[in-house]
Order: structure tokens, then sequence, then C-alpha cells
């Protein structure tokens, strides 16, 4: 899967520690979802001007045939925001995955 997987860095140095988390969540997906195409994650760090600290921003783009979708997530902690913007289009692929096969509501989604 690495070579599907793109990982972007804005406005912060480059980090061997996320990539490697992106890498092992994205791993962990393929499990779930045989046919990942691509998946292509942005992390960010936005100019802030308030006193809230820094805040992350992430947006993990995740591609199967016939259906792509984004997640987004925003954190003071990059770590939080890597994972929850990652489970968030996981999420959304299940559903699309779901609806495709007829099935609807909670029982749906493992």
């Amino acid at each position: 899967m690495n070579n599907k997987v793109q990982v972007t860095f804005h406005n912060i140095p480059h980090s061997d520690t996320i990539k490697e988390l992106i890498n092992d969540k994205i791993e962990k997906l393929e499990t779930r979802f045989k046919k990942i195409t691509v998946c292509n994650v942005r992390v960010d760090k936005p100019h802030n001007h308030s006193h809230k600290g820094t805040e992350y921003k992430v947006e993990a783009t995740i591609s199967i045939p016939h259906f792509t979708t984004t997640g987004h997530a925003h954190n003071v902690y990059m770590h939080t925001a890597v994972s929850d913007a990652i489970d968030s289009a996981a999420k959304r692929v299940s559903k699309s995955i779901d609806k495709k096969r007829g099935k609807r509501g909670k029982d749906s989604i493992k």
C-alpha cells in the first residue's frame, strides 16, 4: 500500500513518526477495504492568531473504485487529528460499501 499513500506536510516540517502512523492506519484499513486505490493525507498547521495554541488540520482522502471521500479533523494534538481524519474517511467508505450492498442502519457498520 505504501506506493498508494501520499503524505503532505504544509507549514510544518516532515515527521517520520506521523508518516509511520498514517501508513499503519492505512495498512489496517486495507484488511477491511481490500480495494483502496489511493490515499492522500495532508497535515497542515494553519496560521493561528488565537491564544488557544497550535491547532493542526488534517484531511484524509481515500479512494476505492467508484467512490472517493475525504475526512477532516482539527486538534491541538497532531496524532489525534491524523487518526480522527483517517477514521472519518474510513467510516464514509464503510457506509458507501454498505449502501451498495443494500445494508442500512447501525447493523451495517462494523
